[in-house]
Parts: structure tokens; C-alpha cells; sequence
């Protein structure tokens, strides 16, 4: 799968903040909250290197891209520096943080399970070289495109020079998320009833988008009775301490009707968001399902079964 690298010779203020910051950099989440992130991510231009280190950098980038596409762990590990470490923000003020050997071995099944169907768009803001030419840090809204998540991140890369060559010495990803309502895209997958919460852990397990196409591969569009799994799956997460809520409606033949509420106040920050639940439903008693989706009680999707 092409790698895209989306390059612009500007330095915003987001970007600014994360430059040279080599020292084990706590990330701000407030950063993301003054992203409007569909605007930033389209804006796509070349950036023009303005020195070979630059220039070998932007190679690298690409390099990390295509490794991780192609799930080609021996070359990601080529591009590690020896001390790398890897820090994503998970809540406001709480960071994920893994050395080199905890961030390889949680990719240990590349190249053992599926293909990650991913495309990785990097859309680099900045690159900045120290004056002694040693160290080196690039600023980047980056886009993890699958065909049913589209994780979006701030991110820094922290470079290295050792023996001539750039090894990324550390990577700060900070999560983007959509804000409005118009923004999120959200698939409503209903299934014949099966484990929820079995389900759920499986996104975690590897491969999110492979357990959702086999959700797809069971879909219903038309209610039969019986017992039902209904998933919401966000193709980019909601942030932290945000209201989800799912409503589902029946309607009764004699114009009754009920409703099943499910609802989540999002507690951390994860790639791959999906609420779930289920429902019963009698074709006897009644004549169809209402389904409503809200975001902090904004309206984001409706659909009737």
C-alpha cells in the first residue's frame, strides 16, 4: 500500500510548542482542543527540505510509514534508536509510556496475522535541526487510515544521529477528535446476539478492522425476531469525557412503544471506540426499530430497522 506523505513548510502554533523537547516531553493536551481537525488534515502541500539532514528525515518518516503498512517489524526496529521510547496521551494529564522492547514486542504478530489494510498519511508541519546537528525533532498531523477506523494524532518525532544516520529516539502522539457533530462518521452494525463484551476485547487483540468486517459479514437491515447485538462504531474516536448515548426505539403495532437506552461517558483515549449493546425484538408486538445516536447530546446518526 502507497505510503502518503503530506508535507508543509509552516510552523503553526500546535507544532511550535512540540519543538525540541528532547527530554521525555509530558504532551499538552490542550493542543488538540484548538485543532479543527478536518480543516488541518486537508490542507495538504509539499514540504521543501531546506538542508540534507532535513531532506533525510522526511526519508525516514516515509521509511516508518511504509514499515508499518507493510507490517515489516525488522525494518521499523532498524529505524529505533537504541533508548527509544514511545509516549501517547490517554487522559488529560496521564501518559502511555513504552520503551523500545515493550513498543517492539507489541507488534510481535506482524507478519504473522492479517494485513493491516492501513494507510498512513503524514502530514508534516515542521522539521527543526539542533545547531550541533545531533539531535532533530519533526512536528506531523498524522492519519492511521483503515477501512474502519481513521485515528488521527499530533505527533512528534524525536531524531538521533548515531553513526551517520537519524534513528527516531522518541515518538509523542497526542489524539485528535472530531468535535462536532457533523464531524463523526459512525457505522450501526446490528448482529443476530452475540458476547459484547468478548467482541470489544477483540478490537484490541490486533486487528480492529478484520472484527468489525466480520460483524458487517452478519449485519441485518431488516429485523427478525429474536435477540440483538447493535455496535456503534466510530471511525474516529470521541474524546475524552465525552457523553455517547444510543437510543433504541421500538415501535408497537398498536402504537406503543419502548425504548433501550445504552450509554458511555468516554473515559480514555483509544483508536478504536465502539459502544455496544443489545436489544429484543418480537415482529408479533412490534413493527419496527428506531436507532439515535448522540454526542453529547447532539444528534450524529439515525437509522430504522
Amino acid at each position: 500500500m502507497d505510503h502518503h506523505i503530506c508535507l508543509k513548510n509552516c510552523l503553526c502554533g500546535a507544532a511550535a510548542a512540540a519543538l525540541f523537547v528532547l527530554n521525555l516531553l509530558t504532551p499538552d493536551i490542550a493542543l488538540s482542543d484548538s485543532i479543527d481537525v478536518g480543516k488541518v488534515l486537508e490542507k495538504q502541500s509539499n514540504y521543501s527540505a531546506n538542508s540534507p539532514d532535513e531532506g533525510a528525515i522526511v526519508e525516514v518518516l516515509a521509511k516508518i510509514g511504509r514499515a508499518e503498512e507493510d507490517r515489516k517489524l525488522e525494518t521499523l526496529e532498524s529505524l529505533l534508536a537504541p533508548n527509544f521510547e514511545y509516549r501517547q496521551s490517554v487522559q488529560p494529564e496521564k501518559v502511555q509510556v513504552a520503551k523500545r522492547d515493550e513498543y517492539i514486542a507489541a507488534r510481535k504478530n506482524w507478519g504473522t496475522d492479517d494485513k493491516s489494510n492501513l494507510t498512513k498519511i503524514t502530514n508534516v508541519q515542521n522539521i527543526a535541526i539542533h545547531p550541533k546537528g545531533e539531535l532533530a525533532s519533526a512536528t506531523a498531523f498524522v492519519t492511521y487510515k483503515y477501512r474502519n477506523f481513521s485515528p488521527r494524532y499530533l505527533e512528534t518525532y524525536n531524531f538521533e544521529k548515531i553513526g551517520g544516520a537519524w534513528k527516531l529516539l522518541q515518538l509523542i502522539q497526542i489524539p485528535l477528535h472530531p468535535t462536532k457533530a457533523d464531524q463523526f462518521d459512525v457505522q450501526l452494525i446490528l448482529v443476530p446476539k452475540i458476547d459484547e463484551a468478548k467482541q470489544i476485547a477483540r478490537l484490541a487483540e490486533g486487528n480492529a478492522d478484520a472484527v468489525v468486517e466480520e460483524w458487517k459479514s452478519k449485519s441485518l437491515s431488516v429485523m427478525n425476531d429474536g435477540y440483538f447485538s447493535v455496535f456503534a462504531v466510530f471511525r474516529e474516536p470521541p474524546p475524552v469525557g465525552a457523553k455517547v448515548t444510543l437510543e433504541l426505539e421500538g415501535v408497537a403495532r398498536r402504537g406503543s412503544s419502548f425504548t433501550v437506552p445504552l450509554s458511555d461517558k468516554v473515559k480514555a483515549s483509544s483508536p478504536y471506540y465502539v459502544l455496544s449493546g443489545y436489544v429484543e425484538f418480537n415482529t408479533s408486538w412490534v413493527t419496527w426499530l428506531d436507532a439515535t445516536l448522540s454526542v453529547n447530546e447532539k444528534v450524529v446518526i439515525r437509522k430504522r430497522y
